[in-house]
This record gives C-alpha cells, structure tokens and sequence, in this order.
C-alpha cells in the first residue's frame, strides 16, 4: 500500500530531476547518486521478479531507465559512464536474481547510503558557494516523502532492512532539500 504510493511519487521525483537535466540543468547533480538509484531499482525488480510481486517488480523495470538517463546525461564522460553502469547493473540483477536470500539484505544495504554521492555535492556547494542548478528542489522534497512512505512500509510489514535503509534515506535527503532550497537565495546575497 505505502510502496505503490512511494512509486509512484517516486515517478515524479526522477520525472522531475530528467527534465531539469534535459533542459541543460546540471549542475549539483551528482551521477553516482542516480546510478545507483537505477542500478538498485533494476536489482529490486529480480527481487521482486523472484517473490512473484509483478507490479512492484514493473514499477522497478520502468524507473530504472529514466534514473540511468539521469546519470548517464550528468557525467563528464557519457560513454564511460554507460559502460560502468550497464557492468554494474548486469552484476546487481545476476546477483539478486541467482542469489535471491542476499537480495534484500544488500539491496536495503547499498540503497541506504545511495544519496550520499549527492549530499556530498550539495555540501560542496554550500561551501564553495557555487550553484545548484541543476538539483530539482521539487524532485528532492518529494524525495522525503518517498522515504518516508517507504519507511511507513518498513513499519507495517516489520522488516529492519526497510526501516534502516529509508531511515537513513530519509536523514540523507533531508539536508539536500534544505541547502538546495536555500542555496539560490545565498547566491544571490552573495553577488
């Protein structure tokens, strides 16, 4: 129920994030942090695939994509970035489809620090003083609700590996939103 709901507005958060990024937005973005989003999401749907949940395992399949666009158009090198991603995504999926009793445990595991890449950008930002143009503040705001109603599903089906990914997810994105609605204002302060 929290997890559809959490796909959902997860569909918009990365919506969101492509089109600033299409339009020539990128700076702030950091393409570790979508790379992993879209590497995790591709390896939750063989979870999924395994458990039978069809829906879920699609919700997954579709956002995969649109996230590994994201990574892929914000990196410096473009067809190095696709080789590393297609290689990391052929291991997640092979991994937690072959061996699925580690899927969730390390799914849960690696997605629990997946925004740190981008905190780290941000961080950067508020202290070198430089823009964060390309971070959709919209995208990262309904990012906490993402966490948030996935950490809710944590609650409901008692699964530690939930409450402490999206626990964590949530403190993560937290400060993104704060310094990334902030930082325009501070720019302009500045100038």
């Amino acid at each position: 129920m929290f997890g559809f709901a959490a796909l959902a507005i997860g569909y918009l958060v990365a919506g969101l994030q492509l089109v600033r990024v299409v339009r020539g937005h990128r700076l702030g973005v950091a393409p570790l942090t979508w790379a992993m989003v879209g590497v995790l999401s591709a390896g939750w749907a063989a979870f999924y695939l395994n458990l039978g949940e069809f829906p879920t395992a699609i919700g997954n399949i579709v956002f995969s994509p649109v996230a590994l666009s994201i990574a892929i158009l914000c990196s410096p090198s473009r067809w190095g970035a696709l080789v590393k991603v297609v290689s990391a995504l052929v291991v997640a999926v092979a991994a937690v489809f072959f061996f699925p009793q580690v899927g969730e445990p390390v799914l849960a595991t690696v997605a629990a620090f997946m925004l740190v890449p981008q905190l780290v950008v941000v961080v950067k930002a508020w202290r070198e003083r430089t823009s964060l143009d390309g971070v959709s503040v919209s995208a990262w705001t309904l990012n906490v609700a993402v966490a948030s109603l996935w950490l809710a599903q944590g609650v409901v089906f008692r699964s530690p590996e939930m409450l402490f990914a999206n626990g964590v997810l949530l403190l993560t994105s937290i400060p993104i939103v704060a310094i990334v609605a902030v930082q325009p204002r501070r720019l302009a302060t500045v100038s």
